[in-house]
Formats: structure tokens, C-alpha cells, sequence
């Protein structure tokens, strides 16, 4: 669900990719993935792009700070970066 997405989002169809991000988030918080555990943060970061793009400027800073948050996960040095430079 994360890649399309995140496929979605690179459409424009922004509510749709939103929708995902958001099950997706609801469904890990019910039962996390244990092996999986870049997909949270990766997939707040994409949902703060999203809401960037729909201009819910608090919404997104919160999802980032959330991500950032995160720690001990595959990837995690490529996105924190990338979470650096959102949050400025």
C-alpha cells in the first residue's frame, strides 16, 4: 500500500493517497510489522508530503516529527535526511 501511495501521490490524486497512508498507519498501530519496521516511518513521511501538497501544514510537521522519531529500522540513515530537510 505504501507504493501506490506513494504512486498516488506522484499523480496528484491526493485524496486517494492519503486514504492508503492513513489505513496503512491504522493497521500497523493495531499490529505492527516486526521485520518491517521502516514501513511506518517511511509511510509517515509520505502522508506528510501529501498533506503538504493539500497545505495541513500542522498535520504534516506532526507526521514528520513522528517519523523522526523512529529509530532501528532498514533505511533509516536515508530518511532521516530526507525528514531533516522537510522540517528545515
Amino acid at each position: 500500500r505504501l507504493l501506490r501511495a506513494a504512486g498516488l501521490r506522484a499523480l496528484g490524486r491526493l485524496p486517494e493517497a492519503a486514504s492508503l497512508l492513513e489505513e496503512l498507519l491504522l493497521q500497523l498501530k493495531r499490529s505492527p510489522l516486526k521485520r518491517e519496521r521502516w514501513v511506518e516511518p517511511f509511510a509517515r513521511f509520505e502522508l506528510a508530503q501529501v498533506l503538504v501538497s493539500q497545505a495541513r501544514f500542522e498535520r504534516a510537521e506532526k507526521e514528520l516529527r513522528a517519523a523522526k522519531a523512529a529509530s532501528g529500522y532498514d533505511f533509516e540513515t536515508r530518511l532521516q535526511y530526507r525528514l531533516t530537510s522537510a522540517l528545515g
